[in-house]
């Protein structure tokens, strides 16, 4: 019985020990640009960890809704906060505001926290049935000649504008169960109207693992692959 008990205690020890042990958070990125009703998708990982446990991910945003996805953390995985900034952002000005907040993890009794900061700008979307264009071609060249990623029209995704202000280039984002696919096109005549594309895979990765470009919107023309940028567009 004194066994038994001695081991349980022990056991309790190391628990409480490993679920304290230390980590630093990073977020991916800290600022963005927005317009109300925009989903602004902040990335979130954990450095300096030992894969001790999983870490809770939690976040707050003033004039915000807030959504936390994947979370708690484990091992290398990524989990992602999602900041709709709401019309009360811009209620006392014409040109813009700012809104804070902060993404907070904890692991048993030690925790961490970064602040992060939207620009929220008036504007409405206006590319989203053009986006919805842009992405579908890329899907049904995906489906075609990349069967191995498994990206057809079946996928259902949840849109959002990105980079609002920026003209020359329009950019969109879209998100399914598994992945986050970023589009942006020249807005420029041929033959310099291309049309690009990357992949993430949400929950798991914090760049993109594909990247695909159409030569013309003129006359759009096969999806071939490119280098993937090196971290993530927002």
């Amino acid at each position: 019985m004194k066994r038994a008990f001695l081991v349980v205690f022990l056991v309790g020890i190391l628990i409480s020990c490993t679920s304290n042990e230390p980590f630093s958070l990073e977020v991916v990125p800290g600022y963005m640009e927005s317009i109300t009703g925009q989903r602004c998708v902040f990335l979130v990982e954990l450095r300096e960890d030992d894969g001790s446990g999983p870490v809770d991910v939690t976040s707050s945003v003033d004039d915000a809704e807030v959504v936390v996805e994947y979370s708690p953390v484990k091992d290398d995985g990524v989990a992602e906060v999602t900041v709709i900034p709401s019309a009360s952002a811009l209620a006392d000005t014409v040109w813009g505001d700012t809104i804070s907040g902060w993404i907070k993890a904890e692991r048993g009794e030690y925790r961490d926290s970064l602040p992060v900061t939207i620009y929220v700008i008036p504007g409405e979307d206006g590319r989203y049935e053009y986006a919805c264009q842009v992405r579908d071609s890329f899907v049904r060249r995906l489906n075609r000649d990349y069967p191995n990623l498994l990206i057809d029209n079946s996928i259902e995704w949840t849109p959002t504008i990105v980079r609002p202000r920026i003209l020359v280039v329009s950019h969109y984002l879209f998100f399914s169960e598994e992945w986050e696919m970023w589009v942006d096109w020249h807005n420029t005549i041929y033959p310099h109207d291309w049309t690009r594309m990357y992949l993430r895979r949400r929950g798991e990765d914090m760049i993109p693992c594909d990247a695909f470009e159409i030569s013309s919107q003129t006359e759009w023309g096969d999806a071939y692959e490119i280098e993937h940028p090196d971290s993530i567009y927002r």
